[in-house]
């Protein structure tokens, strides 16, 4: 995965990805690489060795990472054939914000 920064400040580390919602309609899924070791949502990744530097400036995108999953079928389960969406997940960025310049501050 990479994390683009698509605002107008940077972000700042500690830069962490918190699951906010994670779901499969074909088994059981858990979060396998979280730094916190929790395997559902709330599980947060540390991305910060996907940066150069300490920060996301504005515009531009980490290095890509790895999440990792366990998916659990259960053996009594037939994959459907037009299986569009085997994982939803939603992510929270938790980021430090670039402080805008003393002139902008009102």
């Amino acid at each position: 995965m990479v994390l683009g920064n698509r605002g107008n400040t940077s972000l700042k580390v500690p830069i962490k990805l918190e699951a906010a919602e994670i779901r499969s309609s074909i088994g059981t899924i858990a979060i396998l690489s979280a730094a916190n070791g929790l395997s559902g949502a709330g599980a947060v990744w540390d991305i910060n060795e996907s940066l150069t530097g300490d920060q996301i400036p504005s515009g531009a995108n980490s290095h890509p990472f790895c999440l990792s999953f366990h998916l659990e079928i259960p053996p009594e389960s037939a994959l459907p054939a037009d299986l569009v969406e085997p994982l939803i997940l939603k992510v929270r960025v938790l980021a430090s914000i670039e402080s805008p310049p003393h002139d902008m501050i009102r």
